[in-house]
């Protein structure tokens, strides 16, 4: 597919930058870069957290399954993506989910 706006700098997100704010445009990037590394390291410690539990509870005898329960700051954009990470890459089930939020209404 033949894209027309390729050379139209005008359309592209720096036109309405100044100088100074083009030299931050790599933020962008890294900031999606650490937003999906914080998603995996959360997932990754939730998952070792309840791996965790099962062994104490099994060697202890303790038959009653408790889950674990998981609270996020902020309902943000990291805050969902990292709720949303945790839902679908982990056991983990939304009425374990904590979300504390100044605008409750954008957690729909």
């Amino acid at each position: 597919m033949l894209d027309f706006t390729v050379n139209l700098t005008s359309l592209g997100f720096e036109a309405g930058l100044s100088e100074r704010e083009r030299e931050l445009v790599y933020l962008r990037s890294r900031s999606a870069g650490l937003t999906v590394s914080g998603c995996a390291h959360a997932v990754l410690a939730y998952e070792l957290i309840t791996l965790l539990r099962k062994k104490v509870n099994a060697e202890n005898n303790c038959t009653a399954e408790a889950h674990l329960s998981v609270g996020i700051l902020g309902g943000g954009h990291m805050g969902k993506q990292l709720a949303m990470a945790l839902l679908h890459s982990s056991s983990l089930k939304p009425r374990h989910i904590n979300i504390s939020t100044k605008r409750p209404e954008t957690l729909g």
